[in-house]
């Protein structure tokens, strides 16, 4: 008897209880498709920003080398401790600031910060370059062996 009643029961049409189940179910599958929604935002987000990052990097490392090749060993031996020379360079997206610090009289810092500026998005990215200046009649830094590149952010 006690079977019949549970055979019964489990056959009994419930309404309520699937309505809820339904309902909880496309609610579960609406968030699972909202979350791959922002996750899809999110990861181009980053795409981007990486991209900008890598372009500022990019334009500090060429800025911060091509002053290290350029700059006049002769006047920055003469030149006072402190900032010796700063340069800005604008182009289109791009700032670029480069600045030569004479430490001591034996040692240049070059610091080069690049900004790449793309609506509300950003890459930034700035290195130092330190090397020595020649005591002979060189003409050409060399850098600071064992760390002449430093990542600053």
């Amino acid at each position: 008897m006690m079977h019949a009643r549970r055979s019964r029961w489990a056959l009994t049409p419930r309404p309520a209880f699937v309505l809820f189940t339904t309902l909880v179910a496309i609610v579960i599958v609406a968030l699972l498709i909202g979350t791959l929604a922002f996750q899809s935002a999110e990861t181009g987000r980053l795409a981007r920003l990486t991209t900008l990052h890598h372009a500022a990097m990019a334009s500090a490392e060429g800025g911060g080398w091509s002053t290290f090749a350029a700059v006049d060993v002769p006047t920055l031996r003469a030149a006072p401790i402190g900032t010796v020379t700063r340069t800005t360079t604008t182009s289109g997206e791009l700032i670029r600031n480069v600045t030569v610090i004479k430490i001591d009289t034996t040692m240049v810092w070059i610091v080069a910060a690049a900004t790449i500026q793309r609506g509300r998005e950003r890459g930034l990215h700035r290195i130092a370059l330190s090397a020595m200046i020649p005591s002979d009649t060189s003409r050409a830094l060399s850098p600071l062996p064992g760390a002449p590149w430093v990542d600053l952010y």
